[in-house]
């Protein structure tokens, strides 16, 4: 066993020392809080290491400090999740515990036909908050999106379903309803409806998604965006709701996305009225913003460009 590990002059805690340390602390950091508390001493989780389940499995006895995941047959101390969770070595654990952004959470993603259902279910809202969870800062993180910008225009969204309970990034609509993205979840709660915000300027800017916002004022720092009108569809199905509030600037810049759906609804909208302007040029070769900012291109375009070097 290691007894302790030196970094830099400085010395790292035992193995047994960072075993003391509590469990249920050591979860509550990285955003993952008890489904139910049965007992005094027992806390139960949905599992972190095999989500979602829809019962929660995995309990934390306080008394020993240990750790039992029923869904997968395993548990431990401390160190035993932490490795499982962040998928690291016992010495890298030791070295970055003090700082959980340092260790990135690595959770297997949910079986296909359970994401299908949990996606079809009714989201029910459980709470709304600042942005803390570290799965999702470092979710947003790994999309090229601060915290800072995060915390602005979205929220940490708890909410339930048949599935059990989960929390996502929140978008708000006009009508109160949320969009809700994670790591491994696309959804929403009823009702559904574009996001409109407003500071009085002549000209609006509109997305087919939060993320591509998100990532066109990420791209623009210096940009006053509080003298700048915008427009999330939430659903390019939302686009003819959305033309009550577009028809009344007189500009319409268009950032839609660069897929076939994308392309045809800006071809569109180009045909209403000159008011529509296409502003998606600087992202060509890209679905969306946030592809861009991320510089993760097209499927369909690295095909095309792969043919054109064989010709």
């Amino acid at each position: 066993m290691i007894s302790e590990i030196k970094e830099s002059g400085r010395q790292m805690p035992s193995c047994d020392e960072l075993n003391q340390k509590d469990l249920v602390e050591y979860l509550s950091k990285l955003g993952i809080e008890p489904a139910d508390k049965k007992k005094l001493h027992e806390y139960w989780y949905h599992s972190p290491i095999n989500p979602p389940d829809k019962t929660p499995s995995f309990k934390i006895d306080r008394r020993t400090n240990r750790w039992y995941d029923f869904s997968q047959g395993t548990g431990g101390s401390l160190i035993d999740l932490g490795i499982i969770l962040h998928n690291c070595s016992v010495g890298d654990f030791l070295r970055k515990f003090e700082n959980p952004f340092a260790l990135p959470i690595h959770i297997p993603p949910p079986k296909a036909e359970v994401l299908e259902s949990q996606a079809a279910a009714k989201n029910e809202i459980i709470s709304v908050g600042p942005l803390m969870s570290l799965p999702l800062l470092s979710y947003l993180a790994s999309r090229g999106i601060s915290k800072e910008i995060a915390n602005e225009y979205c929220r940490e969204v708890h909410y339930k379903n048949s599935h059990g309970n989960f929390y996502a990034i929140g978008f708000e609509n006009e009508l109160g309803g949320y969009e809700l993205r994670s790591k491994y979840f696309k959804g929403g709660t009823f009702p559904k409806d574009v996001t409109h915000i407003y500071n009085g300027a002549p000209e609006i800017a509109v997305f087919e998604g939060f993320f591509s916002f998100l990532s066109f004022v990420s791209m623009n720092p210096d940009m006053d965006h509080y003298n700048k009108d915008y427009l999330i569809l939430n659903s390019l199905t939302q686009f003819e709701k959305g033309r009550k509030i577009m028809e009344t600037y007189e500009n319409v810049n268009l950032y839609l996305d660069r897929d076939k759906s994308g392309l045809d609804k800006t071809a569109y909208a180009l045909k209403l009225s000159p008011q529509y302007k296409d502003k998606s040029g600087f992202y060509e070769g890209y679905k969306d913003c946030n592809k861009f900012l991320t510089n993760d291109p097209m499927q369909e375009v690295k095909i095309r460009e792969h043919k054109r070097s064989r010709a």
